[in-house]
């Protein structure tokens, strides 16, 4: 039998608000189950994070 694979894998997501500067932090970092699976997730989340970003740039910047 092979390698298995996890089939539960876990990540913690912090995030950091200063509103002194107006701005937030977000750190997400895999805790542990598969390297590719959890890989795979965080990246999906940053590009997701990006894009949701640069819709609320926009949003912003078309009202003021």
């Amino acid at each position: 039998m092979g390698a298995q694979e996890s089939s539960i894998s876990a990540v913690r997501l912090q995030i950091n608000v200063n509103d002194t500067k107006g701005c937030r932090k977000i750190t997400l970092k895999g805790i542990y189950g598969d390297r590719i699976s959890l890989k795979r997730f965080i990246d999906s989340f940053k590009a997701r994070l990006q894009t949701l970003g640069k819709h609320d740039s926009v949003r912003n910047s078309t009202t003021k």
